[in-house]
């Protein structure tokens, strides 16, 4: 359209030259001028910033983060960078996934970012992602417990067998909100640990504070990236709260051989 405009300047100016109008015809050269300088300076702005590998669609980056943070599984997604090489846009990310997350399935997860990136934004060419562990900073502890007495109840030994469980939310080490939740599958005669862990994963619990944990529950958990701390000795729940934060507890990585949860 440019070279359009352009060439209808240029007969105007012809055209008015032909009836004795001569300074519409410098006028029309002055314009096609002013344009010309105006598109190279764009073209020479652009070229500089590729090389630069600069985006020059800023609004993608922010549709590509989007895209990344909707996928299942993802913490947190940062320094998100696009470059451009000739028609091709290449993309480049950071993700956060939880802790101990089995290599397969975060490969799993950023092929699946990568799926739809692609299927989102048809400039991209490939997209590399990279794939850290995500730094716990708030979090919901879980505990098993014999009474709803908040911070007071007395910590059940047993994992599906537990009357209440009582829910921690920490933010930086402090104490932000506590609730205790009632375990419907205490009185069931048969896989009551696996119905006590699809009821933390279902409250949305990140640690799980118990002394024995059976077989089912535990993959059901582990499956859920729901990390699984052993409770030694008579500890209550300020003392087991503070060894979590010290580091002192167990991380328990193999299922109690023997229990009726």
């Amino acid at each position: 359209m440019v070279d359009v405009y352009l060439s209808l300047t240029v007969f105007v100016g012809i055209l008015f030259s032909q009836f004795g109008i001569l300074w519409v015809e410098p006028l029309a050269g002055l314009i096609i001028g002013i344009v010309i300088a105006k598109v190279g300076i764009g073209l020479t702005k652009d070229t500089v910033l590729v090389l630069m590998d600069a985006c020059l669609k800023p609004n993608l980056i922010s549709q590509m983060k989007a895209t990344a943070e909707a996928v299942q599984g993802i913490e947190g997604v940062h320094s998100v960078k696009m470059r451009r090489s000739g028609p091709y846009i290449f993309g480049e990310m950071h993700v956060e996934v939880k802790e101990r997350m089995p290599v397969e399935k975060a490969h799993e997860i950023s092929h699946e970012i990568e799926r739809r990136i692609k299927g989102g934004i048809k400039q991209i060419d490939s997209v590399t992602i990279h794939t850290e562990p995500a730094e716990m900073e708030r979090y919901r502890v879980a505990v098993p417990v014999d009474e709803d007495r908040g911070m007071d109840s007395t910590i059940n030994p047993h994992l599906g067998g537990a009357p209440y469980f009582l829910f921690i939310d920490l933010d930086r080490g402090q104490i932000k909100n506590l609730h205790v939740g009632k375990n419907l599958g205490a009185d069931l005669e048969r896989r009551r640990g696996i119905a006590a862990a699809k009821f933390l994963i279902e409250h949305k619990a990140d640690v799980l504070l118990t002394k024995e944990i059976g077989e089912g529950p535990f993959h059901v958990v582990r499956d859920s990236y729901l990390k699984t701390y052993r409770i030694h000795g008579r500890l209550d729940i300020r003392g087991v709260l503070g060894a979590l934060q010290r580091n002192e507890l167990e991380a328990i990585t193999s299922p109690k051989s023997e229990t009726h949860d």
